[in-house]
């Protein structure tokens, strides 16, 4: 029988799984992926020797291929129609009502969860869905119908290229929109709920890692224990990142199995039976997710879990592969969506690297037969032992790494060389770091003074860890930017992954020599890092990106040769860490050659400020010698020098060469009579094969009429305008002279200054030139292809 086969529960799940990809979110990158899952259960089903039941199973997957069609499809439509209601009420107050099912204690606010959600008009109710709220005070407990009134806001889409996308993060969510209320009012109070408990018992947890532990630890301890990063500042959050050990401050697989293993033990050493133990056990994992907010990874663990739980019951083996797909089902039915999220995608896929790793291993463990090979490979001493595990994690932890390395290239555009070696450290320690903290928490209810015994324990370890990421970032190369590889390239991967699996997993059965093998495995690794090492690509181009209230512009010549200018925002904070930084390594721009700083504004050196304390390299930091001395230039200067940047104070005339274009400094001269920092902006013209562009920081129509006067200026194909559009800039003069064909505007929306000015706009268009706005279409880029030049906008829909 079909359904008696276990082994089927893959093919349904990966059929689904292409359902849901044709559905196409993200039709660009993943109708290959489709297609090739597609192929592959057509092989198994010809190839399934029963050509009755192979029918029959290939009738029940093409089902299974259009449920995830249709269900994707239905809940994508849903969703956008939510959405688009929600943002025609946007600006105004409303009232909604809806069940608060998860609420979190943030610096100043409350930010609940709200699911059932109804937007209350006039006439009918209107659905709105899963929302979030933010609110100053926190007066209704988990289970609480209650209504509020506020105003609502979507969640924008990225900005630019390589940005973090929060519209498509919470539409993976099912999380509509956020409100933010101006009251809250309870309609029907909770009479009990198992979150409000749990709840309660996380915020004593994390009083009492605040009040025994420095703001470090009890910061990763909540988020370890307690599953809330409230505490958890964002410097610790992204060293951990860059070292590659940031799974261990979610609540995931590890943890839960950390947990629930410890207490199913715990139980059994206590003469509990099998199933008193399991159920226990089970609840204690339960909660423990529920009060980390029940993510996609805490979901896979938490059904895996039960799997191994109802094995024990009933006596039977457990296969971990069976139990990862039929997670895999379960949450793809209740939430199609989840499979983009990074959550999903690394715990499913570390646990599939695991799964076929331990089936590897274990095949070769088979293939040792003789007595003198077990003798041989048999190391007498405790030093011995301690070796063969030592290797026997290296070997996991590699065969690991290579698996989700393209994964860590997709997301975020870079990989921490030594995580390999890290974690090695930091993953025998988590089991013990946890204990430690679960046990420092619950005496520290009770009894403070013990408690802080107990939790120096987790001091010394996070101790280790930071040592171990200090150790690293010393390193050199300790990050390799890889830019976002292609699906092509990441399909290419996998299959010379797959290859290598195959090989070494039948390599017995096809008589292969080890030596073959092992030569064979030498060219997948080499082609695994080639497939890493193909740059992105790289086209001549300026590009304008979108920073808010500010100026970011990025100069590429296609041969690996970029030129900054600026890079800040008064709109937009840690504008360096979330919208410069990751555009420069989505393009995998190892360093930037020339940044030019045109004045020191805030909101135009903020992102570099951000960059330089990052430790991202910049060869040459370009200022102007007329630029008035001030704090924000000196505080500039010292962090170039800190970071090995060669500072350069540069004047009119002064020469900028790239691959078949240059760029020249216009203005201002070393001894320029102004003391105010705007009217000393630097000026530069850049010119390539008939193309040019004048970028002009924020002068004014007197320092565009000093150069009128200079017979400085020339005709371009585009203009920077100066000053985010101010009425004070880009006069009528200065335009006549250099007519532009397209004007950009770097501005951010609804800025309190005004910009861009209707005097500006009414100039520019009287001087026949079209006019782009980073405010509407995100960053513009003006780019080289087939030597050609044109515009590119990235959201093509505001424009």
């Amino acid at each position: 029988m079909i359904l008696a086969n276990r082994h089927h529960i893959w093919l349904f799940a990966a059929a689904y799984t292409a359902g849901i990809l044709l559905a196409g979110q993200m039709p660009q990158h993943q109708i290959l992926p489709a297609i090739l899952i597609l192929a592959g259960i057509g092989a198994v089903c010809y190839l399934h020797p029963a050509k009755k039941e192979c029918v029959i199973l290939a009738l029940l997957l093409s089902g299974a291929v259009l449920s995830g069609f249709g269900l994707t499809r239905h809940q994508a439509m849903q969703y956008t129609k939510r959405v688009s209601l929600a943002e025609q009420h946007m600006e105004t107050s409303v009232r909604i009502s809806g069940i608060l099912t998860q609420k979190e204690q943030k610096s100043d606010k409350y930010l609940y969860q709200i699911k059932q959600t109804y937007l209350e008009t006039d006439q009918t109710p209107v659905f709105l869905g899963n929302i979030l709220l933010y609110t100053t005070k926190d007066n209704c407990s988990i289970g609480t119908i209650l209504t509020a009134e506020g105003e609502l806001d979507v969640f924008l889409p990225a900005r630019n290229e390589g940005n973090f996308d929060f519209a498509a993060y919470y539409q993976q969510m099912n999380i509509t929109c956020r409100f933010y209320a101006d009251t809250v009012t309870v309609q029907k109070p909770s009479r009990f709920s198992i979150r409000e408990v749990l709840y309660q018992l996380q915020q004593k947890i994390m009083q009492t890692y605040t009040t025994e532990l420095n703001e470090r630890d009890a910061g990763i301890l909540s988020t370890l224990v307690a599953g809330s990063n409230a505490q958890l500042d964002a410097q610790t959050k992204e060293s951990y990142r860059k070292a590659g050990i940031s799974h261990i401050l979610a609540v995931s697989g590890l943890h839960i199995s950390v947990f629930g293993f410890s207490v199913y033990r715990f139980l059994r050493r206590c003469r509990r039976s099998y199933p008193c133990a399991a159920l226990l056990s089970s609840l204690c994992v339960i909660d423990f997710a529920m009060m980390s907010g029940f993510g996609v990874s805490a979901q896979r663990a938490v059904i895996m879990y039960l799997c191994i739980m109802g094995a024990e019951i009933l006596g039977r083996k457990y296969d971990a592969s069976h139990g990862l797909a039929l997670a895999a089902c379960i949450i793809l039915l209740r939430n199609p969506f989840a499979i983009y999220q990074s959550g999903f995608l690394f715990s499913f896929t570390a646990l599939l690297a695991i799964t076929v790793y331990s089936g590897l291993r274990s095949e070769r463990e088979k293939a040792i037969q003789t007595a003198s090979e077990k003798r041989k490979n048999h190391i007498k001493g405790r030093v011995g032992t301690w070796f063969q595990d030592f290797w026997k994690r290296l070997r996991l932890n590699l065969f690991l790494q290579l698996w989700l390395m393209p994964l860590t290239a997709w997301f975020y555009y870079e990989i921490p060389v030594y995580a390999l070696f890290l974690n090695l450290l930091v993953i025998p320690l988590c089991g013990w770091l946890l204990g430690f903290g679960v046990l420092g928490a619950v005496v520290g209810m009770k009894l403070p003074v013990c408690s802080k015994w107990i939790l120096i324990l987790c001091h010394w370890i996070l101790n280790i860890y930071e040592t171990g990421i200090d150790l690293t970032d010393r390193l050199p190369g300790h990050l390799w930017i890889t830019g976002q590889p292609s699906m092509k390239l990441l399909i290419l991967y996998y299959g010379i992954f797959g290859g290598y699996v195959i090989v070494y997993h039948f390599g017995k059965k096809w008589n292969l020599y080890s030596k073959i093998r092992s030569v064979f495995a030498g060219i997948c690794v080499a082609c695994f890092a080639l497939c890493l090492l193909v740059p992105p690509k790289d086209l001549s181009g300026i590009y304008f990106l979108d920073v808010g209230q500010g100026d970011g512009i990025m100069i590429s010549d296609g041969k690996q040769k970029h030129i900054f200018i600026d890079g800040g925002s008064t709109s937009e904070s840690a504008v360096g860490t979330y919208r410069v930084l990751p555009f420069l390594k989505y393009h995998r721009i190892r360093q930037i050659d020339a940044w030019i700083v045109t004045h020191t504004d805030a909101d135009h050196i903020s992102g570099l400020t951000e960059a330089l304390e990052s430790g991202y390299p910049i060869r040459r930091l370009l200022l102007a010698k007329a630029a008035p001395a001030d704090d924000a230039l000196e505080h500039l200067v010292t962090l170039a020098k800190e970071n090995g940047t060669e500072v350069v104070f540069v004047q009119a005339n002064t020469t900028l060469t790239m691959q078949n274009a240059t760029m020249t400094c216009l203005y201002p001269e070393a001894e320029e009579a102004e003391t105010e920092k705007n009217a000393l902006s630097q000026v530069w013209r850049y010119e390539s094969d008939g193309f040019s562009v004048l970028l002009t920081g924020d002068l004014g129509s007197e320092q565009e009429q000093i150069l009128v006067e200079r017979n400085l200026l020339q005709p371009v194909t585009v203009l920077k305008t100066a000053h985010h559009g101010s009425a004070y800039s880009s006069s009528e003069t200065f335009l006549e002279a250099i007519r532009p064909a397209v004007a950009v505007i770097s501005c951010g929306e609804k800025n309190r200054y005004g910009h861009p000015a209707s005097e500006t706009i009414e100039r520019l268009e009287q001087a026949d030139t079209s006019i782009a706005y980073t405010m509407k279409s995100g960053q513009i880029s003006v780019v080289k292809e087939h030597g050609k030049w044109k515009e590119v906008y990235f959201i093509k829909d505001k424009r």
